[in-house]
């Protein structure tokens, strides 16, 4: 059964950021005061990268034995919520870390997502950029002049 999960939180990686843009937009589109905000970029991005997240923090959990140190925690007193941020946070802080890395990385480059996913409303660096671009309004800054004495 974890396995069936795992490849279903996997599955997005074969799909591409267009195509889950398309798929937001188709169901969640009529949905105008979502749709309007940043919020919708952001849910597009996070199934994006999900999967990467969850490869990079199940590597390093599954590489530790937190089966034994949870219970070892607890037969100590500590209880589950107190096990859970001592033991299993703690633990799993090196994958948090490189899975944070590589989503952010990823989420940067995604272009194509975030131009699909736009409205007017939600401006973002890509989409200003692009616009820029297209309109021929991209101006470099004026040579600078060095005064000798």
């Amino acid at each position: 059964m974890a396995r069936v999960i795992e490849e279903a939180l996997v599955l997005p990686l074969a799909v591409p950021g267009l195509a889950i843009a398309l798929a937001l937009i188709v169901t969640y589109g009529g949905v105008t005061g979502f749709r309007q905000s940043w919020l919708f970029i952001l849910v597009g991005h996070v199934i994006f990268t999900l999967p990467f997240m969850v490869r990079a923090v199940l590597a390093v959990m599954l590489s530790s034995n937190l089966r034994v140190l949870e219970e070892g925690a607890a037969s100590l007193g500590a209880g589950p919520m107190t096990r859970f941020l001592t033991v299993v946070v703690p633990n799993a802080a090196p994958g948090i870390l490189a899975g944070a890395l590589m989503v952010v990385t990823l989420s940067i480059g995604e272009f194509n997502l975030t131009w699909m996913l736009a409205t007017p409303r939600t401006k973002t660096l890509p989409i200003g950029l692009a616009n820029s671009y297209a309109s021929m309004r991209l101006r470099s800054p004026a040579p600078t002049r060095w005064c000798s004495s």
